[in-house]
């Protein structure tokens, strides 16, 4: 993404307002020469005890990506 997509990108996630996920920041990845956003993303870790929330480091290369995620955690039976 450029610098552009990435920071409309951001705006987008953030307005709407998930609780799973949080964008830290936008980065320059100079191998790919693009911009990605890190993130942390929550998920549910269920042990015989109890139930933990982990929160783990993500990156968003693309909307794609973002669309897959948004994709698959609508999908998990929370």
């Amino acid at each position: 993404m450029d610098k552009e997509e990435a920071e409309r990108l951001k705006r987008a996630i953030e307005q709407t307002r998930v609780p799973w996920l949080r964008v830290s920041e936008i980065v320059f990845n100079a191998t790919g020469e693009s911009y990605e956003l890190t993130c942390t993303y929550r998920e549910q870790a269920s042990s015989s005890f109890h139930d933990d929330e982990i929160w783990r480091p993500r990156l968003i290369r693309s909307p794609r990506d973002w669309i897959r995620l948004l994709t698959r955690h609508r999908n998990l039976p929370w």
